[in-house]
């Protein structure tokens, strides 16, 4: 039996739900907003896990542009 999309998102957790859609709602703020579209680090294994993966398949310049964005909008959601 192959899991409908409905049956997988029952599966998880109310508190998994909630950060997924936090990251989903960063993500998307952060192209709209920033121009800049890292990958979530869990699509890249467990040590991903909380982080992000930035593309560096882009010139130096939009690398170091990302970069700056990206720390941008880390410290205004309060992060370091």
């Amino acid at each position: 039996m192959t899991p409908t999309p409905s049956s997988v998102v029952s599966a998880l957790p109310a508190s998994g739900i909630r950060r997924m859609m936090a990251k989903a709602r960063a993500m998307d703020r952060l192209l709209g907003e920033r121009h800049v579209a890292p990958a979530p680090g869990e699509a890249f294994g467990e040590q991903g896990k909380g982080r992000v993966r930035p593309s560096l398949a882009s010139s130096e310049d939009q690398v170091k542009r990302g970069a700056c964005e990206l720390a941008d909008f880390c410290r205004e959601q309060g992060g370091r």
